[in-house]
C-alpha cells in the first residue's frame, strides 16, 4: 500500500502523524499484546462497575473509553483471523505470538 492510500484512509494524516501514531499503537500492543489489553481493560471496567455507585458515577466517560478500545482491540483479533494473519504477521509486534508461542509466524495455518 502506498503511503497517500494509508494517509486517506487515516483521514488525510501527514506521514508525520501516520508515522507518530503507529508508533503509539505499537508502543501499546507491545507493553500489553491484543489478547492481553482486551481482558485487563475487560477485567478493570468490572470493577469499577461493581464498585459502589460514586465511583462509578465518576468514571462513566473513563469506562466509556475504556470499552471502545476493547471493541477495537477485539476488531484486531477478529480481523487476525480473518485474514488468517497471526498477530505479528499483521501488525509487526511479536508479543502475542511469543505467549501463544508462535515465534515469528506471519500466518494461521490449518491444522
Amino acid at each position: 500500500m502506498e503511503f497517500t492510500e494509508i494517509g486517506e484512509k487515516l483521514g488525510g494524516l501527514t506521514a508525520d502523524q501516520a508515522f507518530e501514531l503507529a508508533k503509539f499503537g505499537k508502543g501499546i500492543l507491545s507493553h500489553s499484546g491484543i489478547f492481553g489489553l482486551s481482558s485487563g481493560l475487560l477485567g478493570l471496567v468490572k470493577d469499577i462497575i461493581n464498585a459502589d455507585d460514586s465511583i462509578l458515577d465518576e468514571n462513566k466517560p473513563t469506562i466509556e473509553t475504556l470499552l471502545h478500545i476493547v471493541d477495537m482491540t477485539n476488531d484486531l483479533s477478529e480481523k487476525c483471523w480473518g485474514e488468517r494473519k497471526t498477530p505479528y504477521g499483521l501488525t509487526g509486534v511479536k508479543g502475542d505470538n511469543q505467549y501463544f508461542g508462535l515465534n515469528n509466524e506471519t500466518n494461521i495455518k490449518a491444522i
